[in-house]
């Protein structure tokens, strides 16, 4: 018997001491093995899902103990954790996150105010330290939580986990519904479950991507059995987590095309309103726009056509243009989006969540920053409809981690190119060649 099981068995506790290696013995300069570990736990992760001997609760409960062995990892791969505790600190100063960068706050007052400040601004990077707040105001509310039970590092740490971790029971729970409503295998959710983006960027990194995702999908199975309260308290409270969701409201507005779908939208555009009307301040109405602005006019990282249009217009100008660039790819992104929204089949479940997942896509697509967390979400929607480019884009996106090296930071164009060139093949082999048809799991 045991044998009969063995490659099961072995294949599972690679995936978890693979897991619990970067985790607790990685940094994120070690590219090499932080890629080898993450391709192969996205290929065990693939063979796992078609694999006829390894049943749904095996992989949630393989799930669950890779989870619970990171429980008090502190982050290597990502130094956002730090930002998150410095605006929780400053909500319990009763301090509006959006009115001071962190750098501003200390300059101006007594940095022992702040538990572990120097700390904090050290770690958080010159990058965050100089720059306001740009998380919403759900996302503000949890990072006043995970800062309410003490001053220690490691408290805020483990409460920033458990809302990561709520993230995952509600994606588990509303996801495996979806599917039982979409007579699609539960098993899918195991794409979500035990993928290297989601463990070792959300469980391990603290990226509340998967909270978004998961009080996303509470609102679209609410939205299916016409449930308008839940539905609009549900996706309202995920836009406001991350704001991104917002470009489900076009396709919820089209789909069956009924009043009541006009009502679920204004409802939750309503829930974000209101989650900003305790931070609203002048200040406030400055920063934070601007703040958000600087992700498409100054930051850049693991981009695709504008690193194309970047590396044009620096033979044509001499200089990178990501200022202008960075003003008219939004602009292109929202056209595209228009003409996908129109002219997208939308008759049913699965062609909704096609749609969703090349939205997300598009607009990354045409982003100046694309870091690997950002992938969640289209790579969550992508389970219930038929495309699959979002699995590969979210195992070739470790490739972005060559740009952290020893010697400081730079970005490997040729391992960015080879990422982008296997996600684009396999969308227009999945978009525009292979049979139109949900694949089975």
């Amino acid at each position: 018997m045991l044998a009969k099981h063995a490659h099961t068995v072995l294949a599972a506790w690679t995936m978890w001491a693979g897991y619990f290696y970067i985790g607790y013995g990685v940094e994120r300069e070690s590219f090499a093995t932080l890629c080898t570990i993450w391709v192969l736990g996205a290929g065990l992760c693939y063979w796992w899902v078609h694999s006829k001997r390894f049943s749904l609760r095996h992989g949630l409960w393989l799930g669950v103990v890779i989870r619970a062995s990171l429980f008090f990892v502190t982050p290597e791969l990502s130094q956002d954790f730090y930002r998150y505790l410095w605006d929780g600190h400053l909500l319990h100063l009763g301090v509006n996150p959006y009115q001071y960068t962190p750098n501003e706050w200390i300059q101006q007052f007594e940095s022992t105010r702040i538990p572990h400040a120097h700390t904090l601004l050290v770690e958080m990077g010159e990058l965050s330290a100089n720059n306001h707040s740009n998380y919403p105001p759900l996302h503000q509310g949890v990072f006043y939580l995970a800062t309410i039970f003490g001053d220690r590092l490691m408290y805020g740490i483990v409460s920033l986990r458990v809302f990561v971790l709520l993230g995952d029971v509600l994606v588990c729970y509303f996801g495996i519904k979806i599917l039982d409503l979409m007579s699609l295998p539960k098993k899918r959710i195991l794409w979500y479950v035990l993928n290297p983006l989601v463990v070792l960027e959300l469980t391990a990194s603290l990226h509340l991507e998967g909270l978004m995702l998961g009080l996303l999908l509470m609102g679209l199975h609410s939205f299916f059995h016409a449930r308008t309260g839940k539905s609009i308290w549900g996706i309202g409270s995920a836009i406001s987590l991350k704001l991104l969701p917002v470009l489900t409201l076009p396709i919820i507005i089209r789909y069956t095309k009924t009043f009541k779908n006009w009502v679920i939208v204004a409802g939750a555009m309503s829930v974000v309103l209101i989650t900003f009307i305790p931070f609203v301040s002048k200040e406030m109405l400055v920063n934070y726009p601007k703040t958000i602005g600087l992700w498409f006019t100054n930051f850049e990282f693991n981009g695709s056509w504008y690193y194309i249009i970047r590396e044009i217009g620096r033979e044509i100008l001499g200089y990178n243009p990501i200022r202008t660039v960075g003003k008219i790819l939004p602009w292109v992104s929202a056209s595209i989006l228009l003409i996908l929204w129109v002219k997208h089949p939308l008759k049913n479940k699965s062609q909704f969540f096609d749609l969703a997942t090349l939205s997300f896509c598009v607009y990354l697509f045409f982003s100046t920053t694309v870091h690997p967390w950002y992938l969640v979400l289209p790579l969550g929607l992508s389970i219930f409809g038929k495309y699959r480019f979002p699995f590969a884009w979210a195992a070739l996106v470790v490739l972005s981690y060559s740009a952290y090296g020893q010697s400081g930071f730079k970005e490997n164009l040729l391992l960015i190119t080879t990422e982008y060139l296997w996600v684009y093949a396999l969308l227009i082999w999945e978009v525009f060649y292979k049979k139109a048809k949900a694949i089975t799991a």
